[in-house]
């Protein structure tokens, strides 16, 4: 979130600069009847396009300021082996269950979802692979909990007896 708000308030900056210079370009360009001058400038984009050109840009650059910049957040995960299944909880409130992209490949859990107005990532190593098509999604209280069957159920949970 910190590296979005410099981003935005640069845009804000750049296009009220531009404005500005658009406006006072275009103020220096009509002849006032008390000034005389000999001197002046006109100015123009690399493409030769003029002033009005700049105030578009300008007004555009604000808009995308306004916009909301989506965040990048990193989900963590908690893995946990129980005799016959493996159970993956994730703790993140705003995450919607909708949004979630379940990929396993072997014993690797990938997840990731882009809501409107924040992604997420996260990976997991899990103790041992699983059936996929076994998967159990619940929701409650801003927790999301994953479960599968393991593929071999009598391997053993992490710090079990030899």
């Amino acid at each position: 979130m910190s590296e979005k708000l410099p981003f935005a308030a640069l845009l804000r900056g750049l296009s009220g600069v531009l404005e500005r210079l658009a406006d006072s370009t275009s103020a220096q360009s009509e002849p006032t009847p008390q000034a005389t001058s000999k001197r002046g400038f006109s100015m123009r984009t690399l493409d030769g396009s003029g002033l009005e050109d700049l105030k578009e840009l300008a007004s555009r650059l604000q808009e995308k300021a306004a916009e909301p910049i989506p965040q990048k957040r990193t989900l963590h995960l908690e893995v946990h082996a129980e005799a016959k299944e493996v159970v993956v909880m994730v703790h993140e409130p705003a995450l919607q269950a909708k949004f979630l992209q379940i990929s396993i490949d072997g014993d690797m859990l990938e997840l990731s979802a882009d809501q409107p107005n924040a992604q997420y990532y996260g990976e997991a190593l899990l103790p041992c692979a699983v059936k996929a098509s076994s998967q159990v999604l619940v929701t409650h209280a801003g927790v999301i909990e994953l479960r599968w069957h393991k593929l071999r159920p009598n391997s053993r949970p992490p710090g079990g007896a030899s």
